[in-house]
């Protein structure tokens, strides 16, 4: 949500401030969280990126009306990533 996430593995604990987004509908906003953050898990990414994923991910897909609409594909979540903060996401 607008207050971002925290994440917990073991016994690593991280919060993440939540995107900056002009927000048309939160439908389907934490699934799509869910989805990037597994998506990134199952690549095997760290706790940072995986949060940074869902982040993205579900805050990209509040930017459009419906549950889906919104979700973007793996390269541009990373691209927004990459643009939003100084992090070397995947490199």
């Amino acid at each position: 949500g607008r207050h971002g996430a925290t994440g917990v593995c073991r016994g690593e604990r991280l919060a993440l401030d939540a995107f900056p987004v002009t927000v048309a509908d939160t439908t389907g906003a934490g699934d799509s969280f869910d989805g990037g953050f597994l998506a990134g898990w199952l690549r095997g990414l760290s706790l940072r990126e995986c949060l940074l994923l869902g982040l993205a991910c579900g805050s990209l897909s509040t930017t459009q009306i419906g549950g889906f609409s919104g979700q973007p594909t793996w390269d541009q979540a990373v691209a927004y990533i990459r643009q939003h903060t100084t992090e070397d996401f995947g490199d």
